[in-house]
This record gives C-alpha cells, sequence and structure tokens, in this order.
C-alpha cells in the first residue's frame, strides 16, 4: 500500500495530500482543498471512529498531535486505527517552515513482529523447561539470552548474565594444568565454526569452580555469521564417573541393571495403563453405542461434541455422520410452558453456572422437523481437557410410555364407568322387574275386575225393574257414568300393556348396558361380535336416533371370536359414535344411513362400519391413526380415538384396521380380526 502524504504551511494548514493520506484520514477532496488545519484533520477523523486512543482523553490526545506535528523532528512513532491497522507516522519540517506527513501502513509488519514474539516466547518457553544450560552469544561473545537452567549452572542472577560478556561469566583462565573453556568459545562465535569441548572448569559466579561439557554452533542468517548457540551442562558426575569407572564397574552395572528394571517396568505400567485406558474407552464407547437412552456431548457454547446412535436416531439427524461442531439447536429445542427455548435460555446452560442438575421425567423436544418428541432427560456437568467446561445431556423417547399411561388411565377410566353402569343396571334391574312383575299382576287383575263390573252392571239393569232398588241401580249408573267405568275398561289394559312394553325396553337397555360395561378380564374370551355389536348400539342409540337410520347386515353364522371383549367394545363405540357426528356435520339432510355389516372371510371375521357423510380426504388417510391426530375443531377432540382403535385391533388382538369410501359419499371403516386355525365354535363341535 502506498504511503499517505500531505504537506501543511507554516500555518499549520493543507496544502496538498494524496489520495492514500485522505482514505486514510476519511477526508474527501473537497474537504481537503478547503481552509483546514493539522488539528482539523485530525479531529474530523477522531469523530469519524479511526484513531484508538486507548484509554486516553481526546484534548490530551491531540494536544499531544499536534506538538508532534509542530515539532516534525522526523521521529517515528506508531499509531493504531479503530480497525485493527497499524501506520507509522513520521513529521519532517521544509524549508519554508512548513511539515511533510508521511504515513505508512506497517499493519503486516506488526502482525508479523506479534507472531515473531509468539514464537520467540514460545522458544523461550522450551529453553526455560530445558535442564541444560542454554546461551545465545553475539560473534563478540556477549550473552543475549540465557535460559534459567544456564543462569543457575554459571551462578549469576538473571537479571546480570544478560548483556554481560562469557568472558566475564566463566573467566579467563583456569585451574593449574587446564585449558581455560571461555576464549575457545568467544573465538568460535567470531569464527562461525562448531566447537565441542568436555571437562573444562570455569569459574561460577560464587566464585566456585565447575566442570563443564559445552557445545557452540553458530547461527547464520542469510549467508552472515550472526553470533552462536552455547549448550553447557555440568560434568561433575561424568568426570567422576570417569575417575571411579575402574572401581565402581560392578556398582555400575548394578545400578544400569535396577535402572533398566524400573525403566522396563515403567515401561510395562504405562503399557498397561495406555491399553486399559484403550480399552475402558472402548468399552465406554460400547456402552454409550447400545444405550436405549440417547447421550449428547456439547460445549459451553451448545456445539455438539459427542452423539450416541440412539441420540441421531431419535433426533433425526438423518445423513449428518460428522455431528461434532453442528448447533444443538440446530436438531432440537426445548418446549417450555412459555414457548420453545434455544440452548442459551435452556436449563442446560444451567449446569454450567454450578446451579442445581436439572432433569424432567416429562418434557418435550421440538426437533428441526417440527415434530415434539415428549422426553425425560437428565444434565451434569462435564469438565474436559479439550473442550473444557461442558455439558452431558441424556435423555429417552417416553412416547410409548405416555402412550400407555394414556390407555391405562383411559381402561381404568372406563373400567371405573363400567363398574358404575353395571352397579346403576343392577339396581335398575330390581325395581323394574317388580314393576314388571306388578304391571303383569294389574293386567290379570284388570280382566278380573272387568267381568265383575260387566256383572254389576248386568245387575243394576235388572234391579232398575224391581220394587225398592231402582234408586240403588239409578245411583249405581250415575256414579259409573260419573267415573267412566267404560273408558277404564278400554284405556287400562293399553295402558298396563304399553307399561310392559316399556319395562321390557329399559330391560333390554339394562342388559345392554351390563354386557356392554362388563370389565372383563386379562384373557381374551369367545365374544359374539353381533351380539357385541347389538350392546353397543343400545347403549349408545341416543347419540345416533336423531341423526342416522341403523342398517344391519349380519352373518347369523358368524362363529365367535377369542378377543377382549370390553375393547373390542369400546373400538365399535368410538366408530359408530364418529359415524353419527359424521353424519351431523357433514350438511347433509337428515337422518343419514350407518351400515353395519359382519361376515366370515377364511380364517377371519370381517366387520364393516359406513356412513353417509362426506367420507374421508385422501391426502389425510395416512395419518388418521396417528396419536393426536384430529380433524375436530379445537376442544372437540383429542386425537386419541382411532389411535386407540388401531392399538386394539392390531397390537393387541393381531387385526387389520383400514378406512374406505369415496370422499364426499361417506366413511367405510373395515376391521378384520383373526380367527385362528378354527374357530371357538369349530374347536368346540370337534
Amino acid at each position: 500500500m502506498a504511503d499517505a502524504i500531505a504537506v501543511y504551511d507554516s500555518n499549520d494548514h493543507l496544502v496538498i495530500s494524496n489520495a492514500a493520506y485522505r482514505g486514510l484520514l476519511k477526508i474527501d477532496q473537497e474537504t481537503a482543498e478547503g481552509d483546514v488545519t493539522f488539528r482539523d484533520v485530525i479531529t474530523y477523523a477522531y469523530d469519524h471512529r479511526l484513531f484508538n486512543i486507548g484509554g486516553r482523553s481526546f484534548d490530551t490526545w491531540i494536544d499531544d498531535r499536534v506538538h508532534r506535528h509542530r515539532d516534525a523532528n522526523g521521529e517515528a512513532f506508531i499509531i493504531q486505527t479503530n480497525d485493527g491497522r497499524w501506520f507509522q507516522s513520521r513529521e519532517f519540517p521544509t524549508r519554508e517552515g512548513g511539515v511533510v506527513s508521511v504515513r505508512t501502513d506497517i499493519t503486516e509488519l506488526k502482525r508479523r513482529e506479534e507472531e515473531l514474539d509468539i514464537l520467540r516466547r514460545r522458544y523461550a518457553l522450551i529453553l526455560g523447561a530445558a535442564g541444560e544450560g542454554i546461551l545465545g552469544l553475539d560473534r563478540d561473545g556477549m550473552v543475549t539470552f540465557a535460559n534459567p537452567a544456564a543462569t543457575s549452572l554459571l551462578g549469576y542472577p538473571d537479571e546480570t548474565i544478560a548483556g554481560s560478556g562469557l568472558l566475564d561469566l566463566m573467566g579467563e583462565t583456569a585451574l593449574a594444568g587446564e585449558t581455560a573453556a571461555a576464549p575457545g568459545i568467544v573465538a568460535a562465535c567470531r569464527d562461525g565454526r562448531t566447537e565441542t569441548g568436555y571437562g573444562h572448569t570455569i569459574i561460577r559466579g560464587d566464585s566456585h569452580p565447575l566442570a563443564i561439557d559445552y557445545y557452540v554452533g553458530p547461527i547464520v542468517e542469510s549467508g552472515r555469521i550472526d553470533g552462536a548457540v552455547l549448550l553447557v551442562r555440568d560434568a561433575t558426575l561424568r568426570l567422576q564417573y570417569e575417575w571411579t569407572l575402574a572401581n565402581q564397574q560392578k556398582e555400575l552395572e548394578r545400578q544400569v541393571a535396577e535402572r533398566t528394571a524400573e525403566l522396563v517396568r515403567a515401561v510395562e505400567v504405562r503399557t498397561l495403563a495406555e491399553a486399559a485406558l484403550r480399552s475402558s474407552r472402548g468399552r465406554m464407547k460400547g456402552i454409550t453405542d447400545s444405550l436405549v437412552e440417547g447421550v449428547v456431548v456439547t460445549d459451553r457454547h451448545g456445539q455438539l461434541v459427542f452423539a450416541n446412535p440412539s441420540a441421531r436416531l431419535l433426533l433425526e439427524c438423518g445423513d449428518v455422520t460428522d455431528i461434532e461442531g453442528y448447533p444443538l439447536d440446530s436438531f432440537v429445542r426445548l418446549g417450555t410452558a412459555e414457548g420453545v427455548v434455544d440452548f442459551s435460555q435452556s436449563p442446560f446452560r444451567n449446569v454450567l453456572d454450578g446451579e442445581v442438575v436439572p432433569s424432567d421425567n416429562d418434557a418435550r423436544f421440538v426437533l428441526a422437523s417440527g415434530r415434539t418428541l415428549p422426553v425425560a432427560y437428565s444434565c451434569a456437568p462435564l469438565t474436559d481437557d479439550e473442550i473444557g467446561r461442558g455439558v452431558i445431556l441424556s435423555f429417552r423417547d417416553i412416547g410409548v410410555l405416555k402412550q400407555a399411561q394414556h390407555e391405562t388411565m383411559q381402561s381404568a377410566r372406563l373400567a371405573s364407568i363400567g363398574q358404575l353402569a353395571a352397579g346403576i343396571a343392577h339396581e335398575i334391574n330390581t325395581p323394574i322387574q317388580y314393576i314388571g312383575d306388578n304391571l303383569r299382576y294389574l293386567d290379570s287383575a284388570l280382566t278380573k275386575l272387568k267381568s265383575v263390573v260387566e256383572a254389576g252392571r248386568d245387575l243394576a239393569t235388572q234391579a232398575a225393574t224391581a220394587p225398592g232398588l231402582a234408586e240403588a241401580a239409578e245411583r249405581f249408573e250415575q256414579t259409573a257414568a260419573r267415573v267412566k267405568v267404560t273408558r277404564l275398561l278400554t284405556e287400562l289394559p293399553d295402558a298396563v300393556s304399553e307399561s310392559l312394553d316399556g319395562v321390557g325396553q329399559i330391560g333390554r337397555i339394562v342388559l345392554s348396558m351390563k354386557e356392554f360395561s362388563h370389565p372383563g378380564t386379562s384373557a381374551k374370551t369367545a365374544t359374539d361380535i353381533n351380539r357385541a355389536l347389538e350392546s353397543t348400539l343400545t347403549v349408545c342409540r341416543n347419540n345416533w336416533k336423531h341423526v342416522a337410520k341403523i342398517e344391519r347386515d349380519f352373518d347369523a353364522d358368524l362363529p365367535p371370536v377369542n378377543c377382549h371383549a370390553g375393547e373390542i367394545n369400546q373400538v365399535f363405540l368410538n366408530l359408530i359414535l364418529n359415524a353419527a357426528q359424521a353424519i351431523e356435520s357433514s350438511g347433509k339432510p337428515l337422518p343419514g344411513q350407518i351400515v353395519i355389516s359382519t361376515r366370515r372371510d377364511g380364517d377371519w371375521i370381517e366387520i364393516r362400519i359406513a356412513d353417509s357423510g362426506t367420507g374421508i380426504p385422501l391426502t389425510i388417510r395416512d395419518r388418521l391413526f396417528d396419536p393426536f391426530f384430529t380433524t375436530k375443531p379445537v376442544g372437540k377432540g383429542t386425537g386419541q380415538g382411532l389411535a386407540i382403535c388401531r392399538d386394539v385391533v392390531t397390537v393387541k388382538h393381531g387385526g387389520t384396521i383400514e378406512v374406505g369410501g369415496d370422499p364426499g359419499t361417506g366413511a367405510v371403516f373395515t376391521i378384520r380380526l383373526p380367527l385362528g386355525v378354527a374357530s371357538v365354535a369349530e374347536e368346540s363341535a370337534a
């Protein structure tokens, strides 16, 4: 990028500037050609959020900038912009008393310096951790760097060793009969050659001698010798070993053997530990892969780190094989009473803050497809070297459990209603029996009373001609006329007959209620399907009698079916009530028609319930038996009736249930129940 250059006159007014200068300070050509000073330009740029002045006040900063500008000593200083760029700024005086301002973009240079600084710190850490003394030397043998091991070895504090000469640190002379190490090392630095020394004695900073081994290697930059690296180690132990080698060979062999044995044991232990770790990881993966529960691990931001196969299946991950790095929210979010929440607002996030570990045995996940998944979940915090602090979320699908709970509650409710209905039926049946007996007695008594009354009227007729009885006979006739004996003798038998018919109808209803509501047993029993349908029709007659006529087409030779009678009755009841409701809401003239037929088809019994409503649209037939799916208005249906019917027919009885019929003309539900190899009746006959 070209340098940004501008020229100011002796009064600090901008005279000329190049495009790079105007672009840097965000001033246009018109502003640059106006009557503006250096302070105006800098203030304008600051107002447009160009400069990063750190924690300084604007007034202090602008005064310092104007002072540097007017001083114009050519000294370079660094400025930083808010967009992260760095510039080197220099101000040069002109012969006329003005100032030439030059801005050079050094962002890339700063970036490289930062990278170099990071690299230097990294190498400093590496060198600082080394157990051997390492020193950096220039060509004159001056120390430019020393790691902690070197300062400790030479016996000097850290603050004095850097910048000192090697000859001063290690001494120029040696003990009698020995060669000094420092002069040779300095010469090697100057000549750019490699040199190795063994057993040389130096004088430490505490004036104590120390035997060292050293290695000098040149540092070459762009073909030029730029110093050397000196590696120093304490040679005391090596020399002692060499001095005592002849006398301590056996001890050394023993020590080597012991050390070797320790190393072998350490290697064996480490090998066993690594094998155990691999085995443990394999077992843990095998365990999590085989879990029915879904297990996912996220980092603190909700990014997925791990998901076992069950979790992938439950969350409908589909073709996404490498799930790591995806946000958990892209697959599932938590449904709450306030609505659907993301990971950041969910209870899962609370685990990271050390709050109570959340769990819920009746929650719901909303998947990416929009489908709701009923679950029980639990969270736990995770601290990992790779991801830091994260969350372990385990969950399981409780849809089947909730369905079973619903069905259990429904069955319990129906059983309770059935027991109540059976009790009511029993209580009704007793008074109905003696009412019927009394009505039959009254019917018989009226017949006899009629003959007595007729004989009395004949007697009154005859007495009317007898002296002294005419007045009594007249009173009898008047009384008979007043109470309308003739009408009573005609209408009372009809009233008693109609009452007996009513009692008979009540008896039939009570019997149907008892048969329909019988709670049954856990075992299947032989059931007359035709009679079960009749009982169901009787029980729900009040729901269909005003909207539909029932047409029966029952197979009289239908064999009994081995089934749970109470649950099959419930299926029939649901389908008949649905048919009546479909007719009532169809808008067609009432009454409509419900046709119920039964027949045998080989080893199957087929029951068909057809209505004259509007039928089932083809677009929703595949979903009609899904739990919670309903076409009724809100508050009118739960979407459970047909789902329960399908479960009873298919799961509990091994049958089938299908829906047919032409849209607009009515729906037809067909139930097929298996008879087995032979029907119950046929087995009994055999």
